[in-house]
């Protein structure tokens, strides 16, 4: 079977990134470098919760049994 697409290997990925990095003004590369909040929804309350990148992290600890 012949695959009509073709996935980018994670060199070429990185690549690609790296191009387009290149292109960034040096406030550009400082605001998207920023860590940010994930959003996270809850259907039980139908609101939306933010946690910071240290909170997130702590739940993989937490949670690992």
């Amino acid at each position: 079977m012949v695959k009509l697409s073709k996935n980018p290997s994670p060199m070429e990925i990185e690549k690609m990134c790296k191009d387009i990095r290149m292109g960034w003004t040096e406030n550009e590369y400082r605001k998207r470098s920023a860590p940010r909040p994930l959003p996270i929804y809850s259907a039980t309350s139908g609101n939306w919760s933010y946690l910071s990148c240290d909170e997130y992290s702590s739940l993989g600890r937490c949670c690992k049994n």
